[in-house]
């Protein structure tokens, strides 16, 4: 019974989060007050020892006391998932997280693609194309797509992992630069394919050497120093370099570590950030938001996740730690409410079993899902070339018939607050005005007393683009799983 209340509060969180949910609206405490209760339940049902109830009472004591000073109870969050981790394996974690993930995730973004100018997009200069639609498929933001779609492969790879070869890889670095094809997010593409890169380099390393080590363990603190001292400490040409890449972060860095926002343990955020002014670093908003003190302590337990991890040589979860950590300097998801850090379990992995951790362990769920993977791998190789012909076939059909029945408008009348722009100019339009307009394609007008924008060039030719290579993969894809699901169950028949 114990078991499962932690499941129902993964599940509840991950599906939350995974169609786009975030903290402070209603129907996000809609999922956080019942997993929250599960969480709770789930601890207080467990059998511990007295050392384990002064560690119970003194990490709850830090996210308690963390959440009254700084509002945020992204920390008391994660240390709740932690201490409802005894006794629960780490892959069932993953499976469960698959599932409500997968589910959230994928019924977003088909519902986005088929209902495209109802989700929240940006018009940003990119790609040296000029102004350019960035889509976030359901998400409040297209950075927070690719960070989701990554927390997405988090879950596929940790419990398919020992059934994967460089297909699969392949086929993941596909969605990858499918994603970006609407995300735009140069740091999102770039951190999938580090991420991909890694797990296949460690998946084939037996062996973990000094160079390697001192890489592993030199990455929290090395990001942490970037965060922190990169604004004041870097000048001229190789500031403005590290600036841009790292996408403006080290300029908004510097403009919240001032003096009055640097404590012991933390301070109120919420008045600091605006909508143009965000703490997109995940260190410096752990640094401020928690204080030096928690922050320093937060370091230490990573170094020894680390060390544990590199100790027996477990080359998964090395991968995705350092991912996360790394993906920690353009965003803020590591230590809030966002439920993306997913190494906190290995932290609860490591806080519960320590030198007998063991988070490859078999469990029911994954061996269900390992079976219907296998059967549906056996479904394809089976009849690939058939079904891959076929498939092909329906996507160049779906593709052709988009693009003879889309008509490419002239431009976009956008609301200017979806801009980034430059000039302080901008214009309002009247229902009148736009009759004079008809030749563009008007999105999210609200009325005349509202700044628009309008865009032409390129930015009508890509979504057009975008449409067609969409067009093709829900056509390609969807028949794909028609014919291999038809078959599979012709074989289990």
């Amino acid at each position: 019974m114990k078991e499962y209340l932690y499941y129902i509060a993964i599940g509840l969180l991950f599906f939350s989060k995974g169609i786009g949910l975030y903290d402070g609206t209603t129907a996000f405490k809609i999922f956080l007050v019942p997993a929250l209760i599960c969480l709770v339940l789930k601890i207080l049902m467990t059998s511990y020892r007295k050392t384990e109830y002064l560690m119970i009472a003194v990490l709850l004591a830090i996210g308690g006391g963390t959440y009254l000073i700084s509002g945020e109870k992204g920390l008391l969050i994660y240390i709740l998932l932690i201490l409802g981790m005894k006794e629960i394996p780490v892959k069932k974690i993953f499976a469960v997280g698959l599932a409500a993930w997968g589910a959230a995730f994928s019924s977003l973004t088909l519902s986005s693609l088929f209902h495209l100018y109802d989700t929240p997009f940006k018009v940003h200069d990119k790609l040296g194309l000029g102004y350019i639609f960035r889509w976030g498929l359901g998400y409040i933001h297209p950075n927070v797509l690719h960070v989701s779609f990554l927390v997405l492969l988090f879950f596929i790879i940790y419990v398919f992992q020992e059934h994967f070869n460089w297909k699969w890889y392949l086929a993941m670095f596909v969605m990858n630069c499918y994603i970006f094809l609407y995300s735009v997010s140069y740091a999102g593409f770039a951190m999938v394919c580090i991420y991909l890169l890694l797990q296949i380099y460690w998946t084939n390393r037996k062996k973990v050497g000094k160079i390697e080590k001192a890489f592993i363990y030199f990455v929290f603190p090395g990001c942490a120093f970037l965060s922190l001292a990169g604004p004041f400490l870097l000048k001229g040409k190789v500031y403005d370099i590290v600036d841009k890449v790292l996408n403006h972060r080290l300029i908004l860095s510097e403009f919240f570590l001032v003096p009055e926002n640097i404590s012991l343990f933390g301070v109120r955020t919420e008045d600091l950030v605006t909508n143009n002014l965000t703490m997109d670093n995940a260190y410096v908003f752990a640094f401020i938001t928690y204080g030096c003190v928690l922050f320093l302590g937060i370091l230490i337990v990573y170094e020894l996740l680390l060390y544990n991890l590199v100790r027996y040589n477990k080359g998964t979860e090395i991968a995705m730690t350092i991912t996360i950590l790394g993906y920690g300097l353009v965003e803020p998801f590591l230590f809030n409410t966002s439920i993306k850090n997913l190494s906190v379990f290995f932290v609860g992995a490591y806080l519960w079993r320590e030198l007998n951790w063991n988070p490859a362990e078999k469990s029911k769920l994954p061996d269900k899902m390992v079976k219907i993977w296998k059967r549906v791998i056996g479904a394809f190789t089976q009849k690939r070339l058939k079904v891959v012909t076929i498939s092909l076939l329906a996507g160049c059909v779906c593709c052709i018939g988009y693009l003879r029945l889309t008509s490419l408008p002239e431009g976009y009348m956008v609301q200017r607050v979806e801009c980034e722009v430059e000039g302080n100019t901008y214009k309002t339009f009247s229902q009148d005005d736009l009759k004079e307009y008809s030749n563009l394609k008007v999105i999210d007008y609200v009325d005349e007393d509202t700044p628009m924008e309008v865009f032409s060039g390129n930015i009508g030719r890509i979504e057009l683009f975008r449409g067609g290579v969409s067009a093709f993969m829900l056509g390609a894809v969807g028949i794909g799983m028609l014919s291999i699901g038809l078959q599979a169950r012709k074989d289990r028949l």
